[in-house]
């Protein structure tokens, strides 16, 4: 080939084509890991599955018949005063008790040590209801507080809905497990460059609201995908469309970079060129293309 022919066409190494791989290696990670955090749920509450709560009323109310406070005849702090006042050779020995004190025993008035106050509700009386409001105060509302803070969705983070669960049965765990294994593929599910740098498809749970994220996206596309001549883009392809004409008479001989040798031995050299239009060629003389 000759130097005209060389010379036609744009350098080839181009320094900046390594930045516009890493771009593209950087759009092809981005949308990995959103579209997995999208599409990889979060998981659910234990809690929730094991209707933890259901079995906590259940124990509060089992153990209304298991302790004190089902003691109403007689009342449990009502009972009278008793004084354990022994004779005889083990006097002195045993404590002597009453509302308030007990002294230590074989020290008559040694030590004083206060006893247990009774229940303030009304003073000398436990409630039925006593331990189910201390399940309720102590497990239920920490558990329900944990819940709400944690996991204040539906299950599948929060896009399972539409199936109640059987009254009566613990059976989340079932639902979720049907609904989640009966999932059918959508193509909702996967986006575009072009569509990720609109929206952040992690909305679920809760959306994820990232600082200057569709500005990064914006940019790296743009990096990513240079436009023909650019810096670091692709050499802009010339289709040569004004050369398909009717008329050869119009249409200038394109270049090959060849020459040619006419005769023989060769009494006439010319460089190559040929004709885009239809039924035109070209002879090697000066001029335009010939019909």
């Amino acid at each position: 080939m000759s130097g005209n022919g060389r010379d036609a066409y744009a350098q080839t190494c181009d320094p900046n084509f390594e930045d516009v791989m890493e771009a593209r290696a950087t759009l092809e990670a981005m949308r990995e890991v959103e579209m997995a955090q999208r599409i990889i749920i979060r998981p659910d509450s234990v809690l929730e599955y094991s209707c933890f709560d259901d079995r906590i009323n259940e124990l509060a109310g089992a153990a209304d018949a298991m302790f004190s406070d089902n003691i109403f005849s007689p009342d449990l702090f009502n009972i009278p005063v008793q004084t354990y006042d022994p004779t005889g050779p083990y006097a002195g020995f045993l404590p002597t008790i009453n509302a308030t004190t007990v002294t230590t025993p074989g020290n008559a008035e040694g030590v004083v040590r206060t006893g247990p106050n009774p229940p303030p509700f009304p003073p000398g009386r436990l409630y039925v209801s006593g331990l189910d409001t201390a399940l309720s105060q102590i497990v239920y509302a920490s558990m329900l507080q944990f819940l709400l803070s944690n996991f204040p969705h539906v299950y599948v983070a929060g896009t399972f809905s539409g199936v109640s669960a059987t009254p009566g049965v613990c059976d989340p765990m079932k639902l979720v497990w049907d609904f989640v294994r009966c999932r059918n593929f959508s193509a909702a599910n996967f986006r575009t460059f072009g569509e990720l740098a609109v929206a952040d498809p992690r909305t679920t749970p809760v959306a994820c609201n990232v600082a200057a994220r569709s500005t990064t996206w914006t940019t790296t596309i743009a990096a990513a995908f240079p436009a023909p001549g650019a810096t670091g883009g692709v050499i802009p392809i010339d289709t040569h469309l004004d050369k398909f004409v009717s008329s050869c008479a119009s249409v200038e001989p394109i270049p090959t970079g060849v020459q040619v040798f006419r005769g023989a031995p060769p009494t006439e050299v010319f460089e190559g060129a040929v004709c885009p239009a239809a039924g035109c060629y070209y002879d090697g003389s000066a001029g335009d293309c010939k019909p």
